[in-house]
């Protein structure tokens, strides 16, 4: 089981009861907002019951959507993991379990870097993906495999691309895994993952 499938889990739990899950989650790609600063791609914008939340990722969904329709999806394909975690985004959002919905102002981003590099100013680190400033801000720290790092930073795409997932359910338990940014702020705060989004709204 991937933790997009335990978060979901998770947040079937925490809404049993409530009718939220029988409420429409709409699905499309907004190219007007701010992004995170580390992973690439465009932003997945979830709405549900007047809340906004983000997921950038390079394989968009536009749809719509109940929420119970995550509930038993195998979530096989990038897109669907992707779409999945835009609906948990909104959703722990609007129920007051997350608050780091979008992206901070581009004002905050050299800040962030700063605060990232002396919090982990110690071992060695593998980035999930094609982070962007990543292997600039940890240069002479980036390992080439997972296996070998210390720290494992994963954001956006990377946290639902098969390398992601792969990567989240061999280290979970034995690595640090940092997830970053509001894309992932939804399924780390269900399953109380460490979560990097110091100015995230």
């Amino acid at each position: 089981m991937t933790v997009i499938h335990e978060a979901v889990q998770k947040l079937r739990e925490k809404l049993d009861g409530s009718g939220c899950d029988d409420g429409v989650v709409s699905l499309w790609i907004n190219s007007d907002v701010p992004i995170c600063q580390y992973p690439k791609g465009v932003c997945l914008e979830a709405v549900y019951g007047g809340r906004t939340a983000e997921m950038v990722t390079t394989d968009p969904l536009e749809t719509k959507t109940k929420v119970s329709f995550l509930y038993g999806a195998p979530l096989k394909k990038q897109k669907t993991r992707a779409a999945a975690a835009a609906i948990i985004n909104v959703v722990t959002g609007f129920v007051c379990i997350s608050r780091k919905l979008h992206a901070c102002s581009p004002s905050d981003h050299l800040e962030c870097q700063q605060l990232l590099q002396k919090f982990y100013d110690l071992g060695k680190i593998y980035p999930v993906g094609d982070l962007n400033l990543i292997p600039d801000l940890f240069r002479d720290r980036i390992v080439d495999r997972p296996e070998d790092a210390d720290i494992i930073f994963i954001a956006g795409d990377g946290f639902v691309t098969d390398e992601g997932i792969a990567i989240q359910e061999e280290f979970l338990e034995t690595k640090e895994i940092v997830y970053m940014g509001p894309s992932t702020a939804g399924v780390a705060t269900l399953l109380d993952l460490k979560h990097w989004c110091p100015f995230g709204r």
